[in-house]
């Protein structure tokens, strides 16, 4: 990195703390960083470019390097002369960058806030796809007791955060951080990025976990015609990206349909399209009346995505979300009606008084998404039909005798199975016919026919002799002798 630093220095990039969170988790020991066991990529500056040697950026990316720095600037007043120059191939080459700025402490927050500006003006917001967030390399005090530098990098840190719209990431070695600031625990907000070249990276200052490691300053990378800092990230490529801006979330889907496989059928096929617009997604995330119902992969080259599922009867909502590793998208959505056969009419109870029928019932037990109304037929007459309301239905100047009611529900997709009760309609019968008497000796027998109307159904003959005591004839008593006799009595 620039001069007078005892350990490289390099820049970070900005992220809220809570996404912070979760791209700091590796550490590994540099034996890892040799087999290639993580990201990898340099610091440069123009002790990289002796005597004007250009940078090779293509074979530093065909190296297996996946990310650079460049040094921008230092103090109030140098600009890396070859920083333009370099920044500018590395996004030709599709490499992912960032920019640092070498400090040199002074005075208050006016000197701070004076290099953060001058930095911002000669690297720019560090906004576009592919930037890493802005880095403070911080390895030199100007002369500044731990209390007033923690001060001036507090104000340098808050001016770029201002500036650019990102959280700069700290450059530092343990050593100076545990001298020149005390140790300070004030910035574990900020993306931390350590030089440690002996042993795995130490961890300061408060910070349970960094974001770049920079592991020695003896690199050695084809391109570059000198000894280069060598970094690793600790994260993964995906994290890394979202980092550098160069993925981002998604927009909402298009074309958010969702409808029944065909009438009747509880299966909805639901099918959506990649918005033109914002990141490509990696996944969609569906839920159906408010809760998570799948995670599903996003689809084919034009975009369109189609996923089916099971839904209860009745009207569903329906929303897709396009997720990738830089965030979520506000979700589309749509509404969907389930409508199958219903089912039969539960709790048919059938009742009669004189000529009248009634019948009540309850609703079907499972809700078909839509009932449409009740078909209620008696006998073998037409059915009658009934609002989706009616729970009861009756009829009146029935013959006497048997009948049958048949209930159905019903809706647009077809008929429930029918319930069915009987009832017998049943009134006073009429008088026995031809009433006859015969007398043998002191035997009396009766004769008589059954009556004209039965009222619907006869039980049978109460038989009274005089004052005596009435006896019980059955109904279905043969009929010899015939319909009704009566045992002989004295009269």
């Amino acid at each position: 990195m620039p001069p007078a630093r005892r350990l490289p220095a390099i820049r970070l990039t900005s992220l809220v703390a809570a996404a912070l969170a979760a791209v700091l988790t590796l550490t590994l020991p540099p034996a890892a960083h040799a087999q290639g066991g993580a990201l990898r990529g340099p610091d440069v500056s123009s002790h990289q470019h002796p005597h004007g040697h250009s940078i090779d950026w293509g074979r530093v990316k065909s190296g297996g390097s996946d990310f650079a720095f460049v040094k921008a600037t230092e103090g109030r007043t140098y600009t890396n002369p070859y920083f333009a120059r370099d920044y500018a191939s590395l996004a030709a080459h599709d490499i992912v960058r960032g920019a640092y700025h070498f400090a040199r402490p002074g005075g208050g927050g006016t000197n701070a806030r004076a290099q953060a500006r001058y930095f911002v003006r000669t690297a720019g917001s560090l906004t576009g796809a592919g930037e890493l967030p802005p880095v403070l390399d911080l390895e030199t005090t100007g002369g500044l007791r731990p209390t007033a530098l923690i001060s001036w990098t507090r104000a340098y840190l808050r001016e770029v955060q201002l500036l650019t719209g990102r959280k700069p990431i700290v450059y530092t070695y343990p050593s100076f951080w545990r001298t020149a600031m005390a140790d300070t625990h004030a910035f574990t907000s900020y993306p931390l990025w350590i030089a440690t070249y002996t042993g795995p990276a130490q961890l300061i200052g408060g910070w349970h976990r960094y974001l770049f490691w920079q592991h020695t300053d003896h690199a050695s990378i084809a391109g570059i015609p000198t000894a280069v800092d060598g970094n690793v990230f600790a994260g993964t490529r995906a994290q890394l990206l979202r980092l550098a801006h160069t993925v981002t979330a998604p927009a909402a889907p298009t074309r958010l349909a969702a409808r029944p496989e065909t009438a009747g059928s509880p299966k909805v096929d639901v099918t959506w399209r990649a918005a033109a617009a914002g990141g490509r997604p990696d996944t969609y995330r569906v839920r159906i009346d408010g809760r998570q119902a799948a995670t599903v992969n996003a689809g084919s080259s034009d975009g369109t995505v189609a996923w089916s599922t099971r839904l209860a009867p009745g009207t569903h909502t329906i929303t897709v979300a396009a997720h990738n590793t830089a965030g979520l998208s506000a979700p589309a959505q749509t509404t969907v009606k389930v409508v199958v056969r219903p089912g039969p009419p539960t709790d048919l109870q059938v009742a009669t008084a004189g000529l009248r029928l009634t019948a009540a019932w309850a609703p079907p037990a499972q809700d078909a998404g839509e009932l449409t109304g009740y078909r209620v037929r008696l006998d073998d007459k037409a059915p009658v039909t009934l609002r989706a309301t009616a729970t009861s239905y009756s009829a009146k100047g029935l013959a006497t005798g048997p009948h049958t009611l048949q209930v159905v529900a019903y809706n647009t997709v077809g008929e429930s199975r029918a319930s069915t009760r009987s009832a017998t309609v049943v009134i006073k019968p009429g008088a026995p016919t031809h009433l006859s008497l015969s007398v043998a000796g002191t035997t009396v027998t009766s004769r008589w026919d059954p009556p004209s109307s039965a009222g619907g159904e006869l039980l049978g003959y109460h038989v009274r002799i005089d004052d005596a005591a009435p006896v019980t004839v059955p109904a279905g008593t043969p009929s010899t002798p015939p319909p009704g006799w009566l045992p002989g009595r004295t009269p």
